[in-house]
């Protein structure tokens, strides 16, 4: 035999070894998925789910922003809730959206909405815990004494609501709130111990 084919041959048997231990391994071991630290999730919870949630945070400031699709002012404002978990870290804070797309119509569960909510953070890099309401928004809103979206709440690191911001009283543009007066007070809650 020549010395190419005794080579041929021990890589082959080798090569033949290992991929027999390799299935051996994968037959006794447990299925492991892969979970990306980008990946984007949307879990359907009821408001209680939410404040829960929330209150799991404890010793950090939670900002929960509440949106739907179909708010243009909450998918322009998306990306700078976005960017508020990246500029202030995990340690520091938690964001949690919350979306309101189900509008309680028996044939549209939540899960009807969510190809087109995931879309939408995928596409804005929301990695933070997404939720969708299943209640229907109109209802959520008489709930919790709501207007409209957006609205965003600023839970204290004792998990008690310090400040909702909404438009409700806003008589003109300029009363709105922003981003900017959120990142306000989220500085001056970061500074205080």
């Amino acid at each position: 035999m020549s010395f190419f084919r005794v080579l041929l041959v021990s890589t082959w048997v080798v090569a033949l070894h290992s991929l027999s231990a390799v299935q051996a391994a994968d037959r006794t071991a447990a299925p492991k998925k892969k979970v990306s630290a980008n990946a984007v999730s949307l879990r359907v919870s009821s408001w209680n789910g939410v404040q829960k949630l929330v209150r799991s945070h404890k010793g950090k400031l939670v900002v929960v922003n509440i949106w739907t699709t179909t708010c243009a002012v909450c998918v322009e404002e998306l990306p700078k809730f976005v960017r508020l978990q990246k500029e202030y870290g995990k340690k520091k804070l938690a964001c949690i959206s919350v979306n309101c797309d189900y509008d309680g119509i028996k044939d549209k569960p939540p899960k009807f909405y969510r190809q087109d909510v995931v879309a939408l953070l995928k596409k804005n890099g929301a990695t933070f815990e997404n939720l969708m309401l299943n209640i229907a928004f109109i209802d959520f809103l008489e709930q919790i004494d709501l207007g409209s979206t957006p609205s965003l709440l600023v839970y204290g690191r004792d998990g008690k609501l310090v400040k909702r911001f909404d438009n409700d009283d806003a008589e003109k543009i300029e009363d709105e709130f922003s981003i900017k007066d959120v990142k306000q007070l989220i500085e001056k809650l970061l500074e205080q111990r």
